[in-house]
């Protein structure tokens, strides 16, 4: 469990775009699925719902996250991180 925790501390310390690359890269890859894939999906999935980025439009349900298409950071910049707002795109 500390390892867990470890991990969401170190996604919730990135830069948005950071998060946003991280979501594509397991979007991407999802087909290709493992343990250890697995754990820095959870973690990653965590670490978003403690953000205060806004994740309402990727998120099917309160755990899982609609993984079908990319994902873009829209509305935040350098100087202000966390106040963007994760979406999908086509």
């Amino acid at each position: 469990m500390l390892a867990l925790q470890t991990r969401i501390s170190a996604y919730l310390e990135m830069h948005p775009i950071m998060l946003v690359a991280a979501l594509n890269v397991h979007q991407k890859t999802r087909a290709a699925f493992n343990q250890s894939k697995f754990f820095d999906r959870k973690a990653l999935v965590e670490a978003l719902h403690r953000s205060p980025l806004d994740t309402s439009e990727i998120f099917t349900d309160p755990k899982n996250i609609s993984w079908e298409t990319s994902f873009a950071l829209i509305g935040n910049s350098w100087e202000l991180p966390g106040r963007g707002k994760i979406v999908h795109i086509d």
